[in-house]
């Protein structure tokens, strides 16, 4: 939850000058890493493929949203 939030955000503020596939794919990638993540602490105990791989889409989806408001904002 504490990873939704921002990534909420800033989609809504790239909503502004982003393409509708980018807020979308960002979107996406960022459902896809809290699934597996979830999957993963449902499934197993302790370190797990499913919360690795949701933590790595998370991020990726975090950190492309930030660059993109970042960029949006300088052009």
């Amino acid at each position: 939850m504490e990873y939704a939030t921002p990534g909420m955000v800033a989609m809504l503020l790239a909503i502004v000058g982003a393409s509708a596939w980018m807020v979308h794919g960002v979107g996406a990638t960022l459902l896809a890493g809290r699934i597996a993540h979830a999957l993963g602490l449902l499934l197993q105990t302790g370190p797990s493929l499913g919360r690795i791989v949701g933590m790595a889409l998370t991020w990726l989806a975090l950190l492309t949203a930030a660059v993109g408001v970042i960029a949006f904002a300088l052009i």
